[in-house]
C-alpha cells in the first residue's frame, strides 16, 4: 500500500492509502465533497504496520531472548 496525497482548496491535504498505481487523479473531499486533486510527493509506503511487530520483537529479544521449542513453520507470502 502507498500513501497518496490530495489537496482540497478549502480543507487542505487529504491522505489516501491504495495499491501502487491505482490512485485516481482526484477524489471528493470527505468534509465538503468538493474535488481534491492529487498532489505529487515523494512516495511513502505504508509497511510500518507489517514491520513494527518484527522490530519490537527484535528489541525485546536483546534482553529477553525467545526460547525456540520447535521448528518454525514457513511463512506464506
Amino acid at each position: 500500500m502507498v500513501a497518496y496525497e490530495y489537496g482540497c482548496t478549502e480543507h487542505g491535504r487529504i491522505q489516501l492509502h491504495a495499491s501502487m498505481g491505482t490512485a485516481p487523479a482526484s477524489i471528493p473531499c470527505p468534509q465538503c465533497g468538493g474535488p481534491s486533486r492529487r498532489v505529487f510527493t515523494a512516495p511513502r509506503f505504508s509497511v510500518q504496520s507489517k514491520t513494527t511487530p518484527a522490530i519490537e520483537r527484535a528489541k525485546r529479544s536483546s534482553e529477553q531472548p525467545d526460547v525456540v521449542t520447535s521448528i518454525p513453520r514457513p511463512h506464506k507470502y
